[in-house]
């Protein structure tokens, strides 16, 4: 989630010093960043849902395939499209 420190980020150097410059002046920018990655990583989580029951896959390996989507993102939802892909031209 958002890290309240912004100083922290100075370490980091030309890159470190522009994030701590945009947490010190804009601290809203990195919740309204985290907000859109959360409601992403939500989104995405509640397609693998719907591929999930395409795919005829069981409640509980569901559930994993949606908390592994939560948690990584698109990565783990292009396993799961690749699968679905691979379903129809069989």
């Amino acid at each position: 989630m958002t890290w309240y420190d912004a100083h922290w980020f100075g370490q980091f150097g030309v890159s470190g010093k522009f994030l701590e410059l945009l947490g010190v002046r804009f601290p809203s920018f990195f919740i309204a960043t985290n907000l859109f990655a959360l409601i992403a990583h939500l989104g995405e989580s509640m397609y693998s849902l719907k591929l999930c029951n395409l795919l005829r896959i069981s409640r509980n390996n569901t559930l994993k395939w949606m908390l592994q989507t939560f948690i990584l993102g698109y990565p783990s939802l292009r396993i799961l499209l690749s699968r679905n892909v691979m379903s129809r031209y069989r």
